[in-house]
């Protein structure tokens, strides 16, 4: 993403994540238009890292 594009939240499926949960694609979208670095470390797990110049998050989806 270019600076000061934003993903819209009326899109239902995010583009080249298609085949990840829409809850993931949700937390991928407003990462993204927060700035974060997104790293997708499992697609199949559904594992991300999110990242800025604070820190880093990993994130996985757990099922119930």
């Amino acid at each position: 993403m270019k600076p000061g594009e934003f993903l819209s939240p009326e899109k239902f499926v995010l583009e080249g994540f298609e085949d990840l949960e829409i809850s993931t694609q949700i937390v991928l979208r407003d990462a993204l238009n927060r700035g974060l670095e997104v790293e997708i470390l499992d697609r199949k797990n559904h594992f991300l890292r999110l990242k800025n110049q604070n820190g880093l998050v990993q994130i996985r989806k757990r099922s119930f």
